[in-house]
């Protein structure tokens, strides 16, 4: 009886150990995985106003998805954070409007995908990020054409591995650089990652995050249009 109460603790024993070991095994792919992929990341500057904040004293920060697999996944009016050429230093933060092959143009604010089969551009595309007390008094086109000039179209092809990003501050056509002032596509290769979600409120000093102030989460998840 002793020997059968004996053998009933350590094989309790080694339940409880194996099931710690799997935690911690679990708990540390997690942690490797999370320092892998994902990053957290805050707002500097107003070329996303009004969605995200830039104050010093009350930017929004979150966490980005570094991972080739989400990059490669994106969807259109995601959010990203992006460079701009091999050596730029500055991080962006940006939001997809246009994917890889597609064919477009932005008229008077309004975006339009080109089928290149009719030759026509069919109905704009629906657009809710920009607020309707934020439109500006300017209007936004790409890209440049004239029909009188033989070397420019009516619309932009993007290549295989290109996307057309900018920020939501409509109300400057100077309030960052993006895409429209580019006057081209960027390439997957300098997206750095896509943003999964905004988690509060941080106050920057230095550029660097001395505070953090946890709010209700806001994510971003794009469209499929």
């Amino acid at each position: 009886m002793e020997d059968l109460k004996k053998r009933k603790l350590i094989a309790c024993l080694f339940s409880l150990i194996y099931i710690a070991l799997t935690a911690v095994i679990i708990i540390s792919c997690v942690s490797i995985f999370n320092n892998c992929y994902f990053e957290l990341f805050y707002v500097s500057g107003t070329s996303m106003n009004p969605t995200l904040s830039g104050d010093p004293a009350e930017a929004d920060y979150g966490t980005t998805d570094n991972s080739l697999g989400a990059k490669n996944a994106l969807k259109r009016y995601q959010l990203v954070t992006t460079h701009y050429f091999e050596h730029d230093s500055s991080l962006k933060i940006k939001r997809v409007l246009f994917l890889p092959g597609e064919s477009f143009k932005v008229e008077n604010n309004e975006f339009y995908l080109y089928d290149k089969r009719t030759r026509t551009f069919g109905n704009p595309l629906p657009k809710n990020f920009v607020p309707k007390e934020c439109q500006p008094g300017y209007s936004k086109n790409f890209p440049y054409y004239d029909p009188e000039d033989p070397d420019s179209k009516p619309y932009y092809t993007l290549g295989p591995k290109e996307y057309f990003v900018a920020g939501d501050n409509w109300y400057s056509p100077s309030s960052s650089l993006d895409c429209f002032s580019l006057g081209r596509g960027i390439d997957i290769s300098m997206l750095v990652g896509v943003v999964t979600k905004i988690e509060g409120k941080c106050v920057v000093e230095d550029g660097k995050v001395v505070k953090r102030i946890p709010g209700t989460p806001r994510y971003f998840l794009g469209v499929d249009y």
